[in-house]
């Protein structure tokens, strides 16, 4: 909803939790992501926040997907 609404945001920002598998989940959607040009992330530093930023306008289908176990 975040990256719909202002089409920018942190990777850390997206989290609402802090599990592991489920942070590892989201890592894998924003490839995923970013292998459909759906959304561009870019990363400054080796460790360093990671930005994303929607490519285009986010339908609904796509702000819609559940990538959550």
């Amino acid at each position: 909803d975040k990256l719909n609404v202002t089409d920018r945001a942190k990777f850390h920002e997206l989290l609402d939790t802090r599990s592991r598998v489920e942070i590892v989940v989201a890592f894998l959607a924003m490839l995923e992501l970013v292998k459909r040009h759906i959304i561009h992330a870019q990363q400054e530093s080796l460790f360093g926040e990671i930005q994303l930023q929607a490519e285009g306008p986010l339908d609904a289908e796509v702000a819609e997907l559940d990538f959550s176990e």
